[in-house]
């Protein structure tokens, strides 16, 4: 691919400048054929307080509100988010009266503050995705009583409220 090699190195001299790799932390990898396949057990540590912000949603375009994290994974700083209230369609989903409905990833990761270890992994239920979230972990060694140890157990919780296709 000398070509492109070629290319990016006229691009970087006249100032573009290129996105960061691996800079998202991903929990799945769409497949070829449809659906997403786990990328497993990610433990990650939040590293600031999360932000609300507004940004197109991938396929729809609406403008609608997420939570991003910054977080360190194996030494190295990811960003993550997901959306503020459940969707369907891209849209907001609306209860009985008509107001929306909070992401479920809201109540499961509010007790997470900055420095905390955690665990984020995609889980499928006949053909619907959903996130795990483990916490508390500790980084190795400093193991405290009365913590979890960060292994997965029936005591984590596990939502099936939508699909993150």
């Amino acid at each position: 691919m000398d070509t492109l090699k070629k290319a990016k190195e006229k691009m970087k001299e006249q100032g573009t400048t290129f996105p960061e790799q691996n800079k998202y932390l991903q929990l799945g990898v769409k497949k070829e054929h449809g659906g997403v396949e786990p990328t497993g057990f990610h433990k990650v540590k939040l590293v600031e307080e999360p932000q609300i912000v507004k940004e197109a949603h991938y396929y729809t375009g609406v403008e609608r509100q997420v939570v991003r994290y910054k977080l360190e994974e194996d030494g190295e700083e990811k960003l993550w988010s997901h959306v503020l209230y459940k969707e369907e369609d891209g849209k907001p989903t609306k209860d009985e009266d008509g107001k929306p409905i909070a992401h479920y990833l809201i109540e499961n990761l509010e007790d997470i503050t900055v420095g905390d270890w955690f665990g984020l992994q995609m889980m499928g239920n006949k053909g619907r995705n959903f996130i795990r979230v483990t916490y508390p972990l500790q980084e190795a060694g400093a193991k405290e009583e009365g913590k979890d140890d960060g292994k997965i157990n029936e005591e984590d919780i596990d939502i099936n409220v939508e699909d993150v296709e």
